[in-house]
């Protein structure tokens, strides 16, 4: 019931993710449109001060007209902690900019605040989101296992501990894992004819998440990074390198998931070292 909860919350911070960057896209094009000011006012867009901003003035004309010190209390209200950077985010809302039309300003006024809105709300949502993941992810006997992989964070691990699941014997070995994945191919062979395809048949959100995490892993991985960048050269894209890395890394974490083990780089370091020296 724990692993189930634990997918399931993984499966909705995707849904809110995809939203956010679809309504994102949205109010960028918009404000390309009519308000160019506002689209680096506090970094990302989807920051949350940017987004109460974009609400409470959703014109390049509602923000001019704002005094300094009634955008420093706005500033101090919504806790904007780059005090430094206030007089230069209020110069950069006031520089002279095209303006667009009367028209157009009134005709998107109220899109670019209503999807500012909406966003904000995903944005809430998935906080809460990832904190209840976090609660469920703490309580699993498994967390310690996925925990200590390198890169894999606070959604990468318990996605990844969802789709491996509780059933150890459901994996007899890692082959049927990464069959499953869809990281490793599909080989056909006929006498001395010899086919390998791209497996399309699997479960696509699993090679989302082991992709993810194996380029996550590059990062924080020393054996990853240069795994990676010893196959680029070989492969046809980064998604063909990262799905080799990631098939790599089920093999690795099949073996620690079947002996509740957790990860180790020097241990495996050495195992690795061990397979290259010469068999006398």
């Amino acid at each position: 019931a724990l692993t189930l909860q634990i997918l399931a919350q993984v499966r909705l911070i995707e849904v809110l993710r995809r939203s956010i960057q679809r309504q994102t896209n949205q109010l960028r094009a918009l404000l390309f449109r009519i308000y160019p000011q506002a689209l680096s006012l506090f970094g990302k867009l989807t920051a949350q001060i940017n987004l109460h901003f974009l609400m409470a003035y959703p014109t390049a004309q509602d923000a001019q007209s704002l005094s300094r010190a009634s955008f420093e209390d706005f500033c101090r209200k919504h806790r904007y902690g780059r005090t430094d950077l206030i007089s230069r985010r209020y110069a950069h809302l006031m520089e002279p900019a095209p303006q667009a039309s009367p028209i157009a300003v009134a005709a998107y006024r109220d899109p670019i605040r209503i999807l500012a809105e909406l966003t904000l709300i995903h944005v809430h949502r998935r906080t809460d989101a990832l904190s209840c993941l976090d609660q469920l992810f703490t309580q699993h006997p498994d967390a310690f296992i996925f925990d200590s992989l390198p890169g894999a964070g606070e959604l990468l691990a318990p996605a990844l501990l969802a789709k491996f699941g509780d059933h150890r014997d459901r994996f007899p070995t890692s082959n049927s894992l990464q069959a499953l994945a869809g990281t490793c191919p599909v080989t056909q062979q006929s006498g001395k004819r010899k086919f390998v395809f791209f497996r399309r048949g699997c479960d696509r959100e699993f090679r989302r998440i082991a992709q993810q995490f194996a380029r996550a892993s590059t990062r924080q991985s020393g054996w990853a990074s240069a795994y990676w960048h010893e196959l680029r050269p070989r492969c046809r894209s980064n998604s063909d390198a990262y799905r080799r890395l990631a098939n790599r890394w089920l093999a690795i974490i099949w073996k620690m998931w079947q002996d509740r083990k957790a990860y180790d780089e020097t241990y495996h370091l050495q195992q690795r070292a061990l397979r290259r020296q010469p068999k006398s």
